[in-house]
């Protein structure tokens, strides 16, 4: 019988880099694929921002008085406005109950009482936070139409439909209520 021939040192180590490598190059592709939102109508938290975002909540800074309170869907979205605003912002699906929800996260008890008390001025929708809760995105939506809620800004991103055409799908509206 034969015996197998030893691999040497140098190849054995090309060997291996070249293992690393495919499996680098496949992690990196599908992780691209998995954050990339271009061309899509889904998004993803945390891909480079919530798309929309920073932009809505600089224009809430350039159009909205100082003081204003503003109600969000989802605490993502609460932090961005808060963050890029410097507005005071709430999430409508924040729980109530601190054993629900993250301690940083600051619940708002009675949103449609602040809203009749004249306590919240905007309240903003997002695409990311209306998909992943449906519930809160039509509640948020009765207490726009119960407050007389009028659309003063939408942000856009194109994608692509079917032909390829680019369309504008809004990410981000901000509506200005009052009671």
């Amino acid at each position: 019988g034969g015996t197998a021939r030893p691999v040497p040192a140098r190849a054995g180590r090309a060997l291996r880099l070249a293992a690393v490598a495919l499996v680098v190059s496949t992690l990196a592709a599908s992780s691209w694929d998995a954050v990339s939102h271009q061309g899509r109508s889904t998004f993803l938290a945390g891909s480079g921002g919530v798309p929309g975002g920073r932009e809505a909540g600089r224009w809430i800074t350039a159009h909205t008085p100082e003081g204003s309170v503003i109600l969000t869907l989802g605490p993502s979205m609460s932090n961005i406005v808060r963050f890029y605003s410097r507005r005071q912002s709430y999430g409508l699906s924040v729980s109530p109950n601190p054993l629900h929800r993250n301690p940083s996260y600051v619940p708002l008890n009675n949103p449609d009482g602040w809203l009749r008390n004249n306590n919240l001025h905007y309240v903003v929708w997002d695409s990311f936070s209306a998909r992943r809760s449906p519930f809160f995105a039509d509640r948020l939506m009765t207490l726009v139409r119960r407050y007389h809620g009028r659309v003063v800004h939408t942000e856009y991103v194109g994608t692509a439909d079917a032909s390829g055409r680019v369309t504008p799908v809004p990410v981000v509206v901000v509506y200005e209520v009052r009671p």
